[in-house]
């Protein structure tokens, strides 16, 4: 198993709607990533973030293939330093797809347009759990 952590900074969390953040780089041609677990913590600072009730953000390798989403409000929007686990029964398989639409692709993290956090200071921790999946 390999582990990705990366730490969003307060102005690349307020931008994922116009900015995506790679979490885990391309594993290279002929290969996926396969996604064990996610593990999201915000760490407050002194203002928590506004967050759109139905504000969602999204981890993909490519548009069409999501691997998992969840609403910002409850996780970033807290007064203190809270933690979201995901585990391999909440992640979606993706399935019926040509290798093309998922071989040789990084994971990202984005908000829809208009629905990124705002106004908050804190960080954010993305770790991800993962294999490489030769997939020829």
């Amino acid at each position: 198993m390999l582990q990705a952590t990366r730490v969003l900074t307060s102005a690349e969390i307020q931008a994922l709607d116009t900015t995506p953040v790679q979490i885990i780089p391309s594993p290279g041609p002929a290969k996926t990533i396969t996604i064990l677990a996610l593990v999201i913590k915000l760490n407050f600072a002194t203002t928590p973030y506004y967050a759109p009730a139905s504000g969602p953000f999204l981890l993909y390798l490519d548009p069409a293939l999501l691997v998992t989403q969840d609403y910002w409000a409850g996780l970033i929007d807290q007064s203190a330093d809270t933690l979201n686990v995901f585990q391999a029964n909440y992640l979606n398989l993706y399935s019926n797809q040509t290798k093309t639409t998922y071989a040789d692709k990084p994971l990202m993290l984005t908000t829809p347009t208009a629905q990124a956090p705002s106004g908050g200071d804190g960080t954010a921790t993305i770790t991800a759990y993962y294999a490489i999946t030769a997939i020829d």
